[in-house]
């Protein structure tokens, strides 16, 4: 059975998760938190999303957006990891997935969430 299409709805904010697989890190040094965020700047040009928070811990990120009109969270999302996932497999030396599965996203109303939704991810390296 296919998977449902995710919603998109355009002023929403998207909270999106995701985890590495058992065992692995997707950070295990400086050198791989700005490869990740020289990746994710690359992006946001790319696809002109705004980006209100991010979290990236050593076994999962976790980021707030504001999609731009004409693009999906899928989208993004798939560039990202799979870039992400080659540059960390060349350095590495690791074959296959690097992440656990499908990325989890949460949609929230902009104006009652936001706060709550980006202190959340600061607090979340505590």
């Amino acid at each position: 059975m296919p998977r449902p299409p995710r919603v998109s709805i355009e002023g929403a904010l998207d909270c999106v998760t995701s985890r590495a697989m058992e065992g692995l890190q997707l950070f295990r040094d400086d050198r791989d938190y700005a490869a990740y965020l020289d990746l994710l700047n690359e992006y946001q040009a790319k696809f002109g999303f705004t980006l209100f928070a991010f979290s990236l811990l050593p076994t999962q990120i976790a980021l707030c957006l504001e999609l731009a009109t004409g693009t999906t969270i899928s989208e993004i999302m798939h560039d990202l990891t799979s870039r992400y996932t080659k540059l960390y497999n060349k350095r590495y030396g690791h074959a296959g997935h690097l992440f656990q599965e499908r990325f989890k996203s949460t949609l929230m109303e902009k104006a009652p969430s936001l706060l709550r939704a980006t202190a959340y991810l600061h607090l979340a390296p505590r």
